[in-house]
């Protein structure tokens, strides 16, 4: 995050604490916890879709964060049977440009050897096992928690009390927070790893508002 950004986030919080009577204290990030950002690109709205691609990032504060990427092997009524592709979907692909197509379908598309997407989700367990019991953001959990979990044979890939989502804490962030760490990510469009890298800054925006709100007692 931009550290002038930071600042005025910071600034911005204690003005509102001094304007409710409070005291403004420093603000505490737990550094024990840590955080995990995910997003899907599918072939259907409905939470038994096809899964293009996954893209994951972690952090824990102060660290540099952690990411996951993966692209599935499309050979769909193989590798994905009885999962969803829908005609509505497909023409919204088609409309989308060759790079956010190509960033999407990936490796599978170029002729790269991907994962299945049970080998996908395995992995993807196997990374979130990593972190250790982490607070897991997506955009939002209807969408991206719902399918990945179906996917899974509706087996969680992670605590079901630690799904948060990123759409309420993108309320808590302004239009010029938001272009500011889109301009500072420099993240492509319905790229999962690049959407998911921003939700995570925004994320972290939206926690250190409320660290800074909350306070210490």
């Amino acid at each position: 995050m931009p550290t002038t950004l930071l600042r005025g986030v910071l600034h911005a919080a204690a003005r509102h604490v001094r304007a409710l009577g409070g005291r403004p204290r420093e603000p505490f990030v737990d550094p024990r916890q840590a955080h995990a950002c995910l997003d899907l690109e599918t072939l259907s709205l409905r939470v038994d879709a096809t899964i293009l691609s996954i893209g994951a990032c972690s952090w824990l504060a102060g660290d540099k964060p952690g990411t996951f990427r993966k692209t599935i092997e499309l050979q769909v009524n193989m590798d994905q049977p009885g999962r969803r592709i829908d005609a509505g979907t497909i023409a919204w692909w088609a409309m989308q440009s060759d790079e956010a197509r190509a960033r999407a379908f990936g490796d599978a598309a170029n002729g790269v050897e991907a994962p299945t997407l049970a080998q996908a989700l395995a992995q993807l367990k196997e990374w979130l096992d990593t972190l250790h019991d982490p607070m897991v953001w997506t955009n939002d959990p209807s969408f991206d928690a719902a399918i990945v979990n179906h996917a899974n044979d509706g087996d969680l890939l992670w605590y079901y009390r630690n799904t948060r989502c990123c759409r309420t804490a993108a309320d808590c962030v302004t239009d010029a927070e938001y272009d500011a760490l889109k301009e500072e990510l420099k993240t492509a469009s319905h790229a999962p790893l690049d959407d998911a890298k921003l939700s995570g800054a925004v994320v972290q925006t939206y926690l250190l508002k409320t660290a800074a709100l909350r306070g210490e007692r």
